[in-house]
């Protein structure tokens, strides 16, 4: 029930129905609320067992997934395949470096023929020695990448062989 005007001094009359009536609606506002807070209860507890029960889900599925993972791991014919990509790719990797190599071998030697063209044919003593160290560092590195292919060559065949063996159980990677 409102204050009284301030400029009024009169006292406000209730009577006792209207009070009864006031108070009545009163308590239908507190059982509404009530309900509308066990209700709000009730959600939360809903919401926290689906939250739980995703959480459960959620946690099972990295579970198995972390076994997939561990047992491709534990796999001998996946680590092969893992180890054989490895070096594969060490391989690609080196050949790319022995291709610039020799690109910046044949610009350099170029620049020679060049040079010797302009300057009548001098060309120092350290200048040979230095390319002719340049071309015998490429040669070893040649010859390291020629056996590392042969060994990638030897592993790609027994990953195939096994597979081929055993063709129900394991597939080649893409």
């Amino acid at each position: 029930m409102p204050p009284p005007p301030s400029g009024a001094h009169q006292p406000v009359t209730v009577s006792r129905l209207q009070m009864q009536l006031h108070l009545h609606g009163l308590q239908q506002n507190t059982n509404a609320l009530r309900t509308q807070l066990s209700q709000l209860r009730n959600m939360q507890l809903e919401n926290q067992d689906a939250v739980l029960s995703l959480l459960r889900q959620t946690e099972s599925e990295l579970s198995l997934m972390m076994l997939d993972a561990m047992r491709t791991q534990e796999d001998p014919l996946q680590r092969q395949r893992l180890l054989v990509e490895e070096e594969r790719l060490k391989y690609l990797h080196q050949e790319e470096l022995l291709i610039q190599q020799l690109h910046d071998l044949e610009k350099s030697v170029e620049e020679l023929q060049r040079n010797l063209s302009v300057n009548h044919g001098l060309v120092t003593e350290q200048q040979v020695e230095q390319k002719s160290k340049e071309l015998r560092t490429l040669g070893e590195t040649l010859s390291e990448l020629k056996s590392k292919s042969e060994r990638v060559c030897a592993c790609v065949c027994v990953c195939v062989c096994v597979c081929v063996a055993q063709p129900h159980t394991h597939t080649l990677p893409s």
